[in-house]
């Protein structure tokens, strides 16, 4: 986790460490800190299947389920293999 931090740091418009970051903080169950990087990924990288897919999945955690099927309903629009 301190490494991604740290390469968040350096080059805050890396998309892959923010949303790795979010991964590693929704296993930690730290599920608002792991939205906050999903949308931090999301900005740089909008078109992002997978990270809309795992944002869809921590907002299910949380019980957001609404919220949760838009960002799974963007993900398999982008990516419809995610469906599978």
């Amino acid at each position: 986790l301190r490494c991604y931090e740290s390469s968040v740091k350096i080059n805050p418009s890396y998309s892959e460490a923010w949303h790795t970051r979010g991964l590693l903080l929704a296993r930690c169950a730290k599920y608002e800190e792991a939205l906050t990087c999903f949308d931090q990924a999301l900005e740089i990288h909008p078109r992002s299947a997978q990270v809309w897919y795992d944002k869809a999945r921590v907002l299910q955690a949380l019980g957001k389920h609404e919220e949760a099927r838009k960002c799974y309903d963007t993900a398999v629009r982008l990516d419809p293999r995610l469906q599978e």
